[in-house]
């Protein structure tokens, strides 16, 4: 199964893209698929507690159910001044 990781802010400068397509093998939720992600982009996994997930347009937890073809966007915590 395949899925596209979409990085934004913090998390895409760690990615060093702001997409990546990944085959996730068998993985059946966003736990699942994070766990191989960062086996190719460790330095992500620095941000898993604050950051926030979404499967296509809306936003999900870890728990959600995935499919081949989702977009998994991993969304940091919004800075600003």
């Amino acid at each position: 199964m395949t899925v596209t990781f979409r990085f934004f802010s913090v998390s895409r400068d760690l990615a060093g893209c702001s997409t990546f397509q990944l085959d996730i093998g068998q993985a059946k939720t966003v736990e699942d698929a994070l766990a191989k992600l960062y086996e190719e982009k460790p330095d992500l996994q620095k941000l898993e507690m604050a950051s926030m997930f979404a499967v296509g347009l809306d936003y999900a937890t870890k728990a959600q159910p995935i499919k081949d073809g989702d977009e998994i966007s991993i969304i940091p915590p919004v800075q600003g001044g």
